[in-house]
């Protein structure tokens, strides 16, 4: 799997909201991460609609 693949990048977001879920949720590029990666799948695994629920999406 290549480092940045959109798996890593939501294991990454993930880890974020667990280590510091206050700066997580309001960070602008934590938002502009997760709004790239929304708009770039089309089928969605549960723990990504998930992350978007819990961001207020």
């Amino acid at each position: 799997m290549p480092p940045h693949s959109d798996d890593h990048t939501g294991k990454n977001l993930q880890l974020a909201r667990r280590v510091a879920p206050q700066q997580t949720r309001y960070h602008p590029i934590v938002r502009e991460t997760f709004a790239g990666l929304e708009s770039a799948r089309r089928r969605m695994p549960d723990t990504f609609s998930n992350y978007a629920a819990w961001l207020g999406r």
